[in-house]
C-alpha cells in the first residue's frame, strides 16, 4: 500500500503532497487536486521532478481540480484529459495562458472570482489570489467546514494582497508556500567569481524566502510547507544550479534562524508522498523525514540513472555554413542597438566550433575563437539545446528557460536592450 492509498483510506481532513506544486486536499469529504501534472522531464527535457511525483490513477477520480497558471510544471492538459468526465477544473478569472482548456468543451472549466471566495461545493469555498505584477499567476485558499489550505504556487505577491486574503479567510491550517529562486542568473555566469555568484544567489533567494515567510505569518498558518521548488536540473547533483537553488531544508533552517517568534518551528519539510491530517485536538504528520545530505545522495543516484538512460547525441562534424540559414533569418530581423556586441554560441563539448553573431551588422558566421576585443557574450550550450536552437526548432528564450548553458559576459554587466533582443528575436 502506498502513502497515497493510506491517505485516501482515511476520513480526516488534511493534505497529501504529491510533489513540487501538486497537492491533494480533503476538505469536508471532498478531494481537491491543485496543479496536477504527469511526471515527465520539462523545458527541453532539462528539469526533472525530484523526488518523483507520488502519482496514481486514483488521482484521476477526484472531485475537483484547480490550476494556478500556465507554466508546464503546474499545468498539464494531458493529465486533465484523464480526469473522470465532467470533473470541474477551476482557474482564476482573468488569468491568461489557459485558452486550450478554457475553449475546449471537453474540459469542464470554471472561473473563480478574483480576490473573493467562490462556492465550489456545499461545504467548500475557494479564494483566488491573482498576481499583482503579471497576468498569469495566481494562488488559492481552499476552505471547508473545519479545515483550510493555502497553495501559493509561484505567486510571490505583496503583503497587502496577502492581508486582504487573510482578512477574508482567517488563519489557515496548511500553507504550501513558494520560497525558491530558480533562474539562470547568477548560477550560469562564468564571468562572475564563485564568491560573487554566491552573494547574488543568497540575495535573490533571501528575497523569495522573505516573501514566503511573510505569507505564512499573515495567514497565521498552523503548518508551513515549502513547496513548488522540487525540480532539479538534469545535469548532476553537485552542479552550480542544483547546489545553488535552495531546498526545502534550507527554507526550514532560514525560517528558524530568522523568525523572532516560534513560526519557524511550524515549518514542515515534506517530500513527495508525505501528508498531514487533522484531528480536533492534534495533527498527524506522516513524513519520510530524511536529511538534506540524504536528499542530495538520492538526487545523485536519480540523476546518474537518468543520464545513463538518456545519453546526449554527439556531434562528430564541424558546423557547416549552410546550417546557419535559420540563424541568419532570425538575425536579419534584429533592431539596431546604440552600441555593438558580438554574440558567440557553441556546444560546451566543442569549444572551437563557434557561431559568431555581429548584432549591428546582422550577420552570422562560423569561427574558431571569440574576439579578444569589444563587448561580447559567450554562451556554452549543452548539446541538445544547441542543436535545436541552431536548426530553428526552438528560440533562444527556450534555451534560457532550460538553463542548460553557461555564459561569459565582457564587461560583466546586464545590458537590457541586448537581452531583450536575444529573448525576442534570437
Amino acid at each position: 500500500m502506498t502513502s497515497l492509498d493510506e491517505f485516501l483510506g482515511r476520513s480526516e481532513d488534511g493534505s497529501f503532497y504529491v510533489g513540487h506544486a501538486t497537492v491533494l486536499a480533503r476538505l469536508s469529504g471532498k478531494l481537491i487536486l491543485i496543479d496536477p501534472v504527469l511526471d515527465r522531464p520539462l523545458f527541453l527535457d532539462s528539469w526533472l521532478f525530484f523526488p518523483p511525483l507520488a502519482l496514481s490513477d486514483r488521482l484521476f477520480e477526484v472531485d475537483a481540480v484547480m490550476i494556478s497558471h500556465c507554466h508546464e510544471d503546474h499545468y498539464d492538459p494531458n493529465f486533465l484529459r484523464r480526469l473522470k468526465p465532467g470533473t470541474p477544473i477551476y482557474i482564476t478569472e482573468g488569468c491568461t495562458g489557459l485558452d486550450l482548456i478554457d475553449d475546449d468543451q471537453s474540459f469542464n472549466t470554471r472561473r473563480l472570482k478574483r480576490d473573493a471566495f467562490s462556492q465550489i461545493f456545499d461545504d467548500v469555498q475557494a479564494y483566488a489570489i491573482p498576481s499583482d505584477h503579471n497576468s498569469f499567476d495566481s494562488s488559492f485558499i481552499v476552505k471547508g467546514n473545519s479545515f483550510s489550505l493555502f497553495q501559493g504556487n509561484d505567486n510571490f505577491v505583496s503583503r497587502e494582497v496577502m492581508e486582504r486574503a487573510a482578512s477574508a479567510s482567517g488563519p489557515v491550517d496548511h500553507a504550501y508556500i513558494p520560497y525558491s529562486y530558480v533562474w539562470w542568473y547568477p548560477f550560469c555566469l562564468t564571468s562572475m567569481s564563485e564568491a560573487e555568484r554566491k552573494v547574488e544567489a543568497d540575495r535573490l533567494t533571501g528575497r523569495n524566502m522573505d516573501i514566503g515567510r511573510m505569507m505564512a505569518e499573515v495567514l497565521n498558518a498552523k503548518h508551513v510547507i515549502p513547496s513548488a521548488g522540487n525540480l532539479v536540473l538534469c545535469d548532476h547533483a553537485n552542479s552550480a544550479v542544483n547546489r545553488g537553488i535552495a531546498t526545502p531544508f534550507d527554507y526550514k533552517v532560514d525560517a528558524v534562524e530568522t523568525d523572532s517568534s516560534s513560526s519557524g518551528e511550524r515549518v514542515r519539510v515534506l517530500v513527495a508522498g508525505d501528508y498531514i491530517v487533522e484531528y480536533e485536538e492534534r495533527s498527524e504528520i506522516v513524513a519520510q523525514g530524511y536529511s538534506k545530505d540524504e536528499y542530495f545522495e538520492r538526487m545523485d543516484a536519480f540523476l546518474t540513472d537518468f543520464n545513463a538512460r538518456n545519453p546526449a547525441a554527439q556531434r562528430t562534424v564541424p558546423i557547416r555554413d549552410g546550417e546557419l540559414e535559420s540563424v541568419r533569418q532570425r538575425v536579419s530581423a534584429f533592431p539596431p542597438l546604440e552600441d555593438n556586441h558580438l554574440l558567440y554560441l557553441r556546444r560546451d563539448d566543442r569549444p572551437s566550433d563557434i557561431v559568431e553573431i555581429d548584432v549591428n551588422a546582422r550577420s552570422a558566421w562560423c569561427v574558431d575563437q571569440p574576439s579578444t576585443e569589444g563587448d561580447i557574450l559567450i554562451f556554452d550550450l549543452q548539446g541538445p539545446p544547441f542543436e535545436q536552437w541552431l536548426s530553428g526548432e526552438i528560440s533562444f528564450e527556450t534555451v534560457l528557460n532550460s538553463q542548460r548553458f553557461s555564459v561569459f559576459r565582457r564587461p560583466e554587466r546586464f545590458h537590457e536592450p541586448l537581452w531583450h533582443l536575444m529573448r525576442n528575436y534570437l
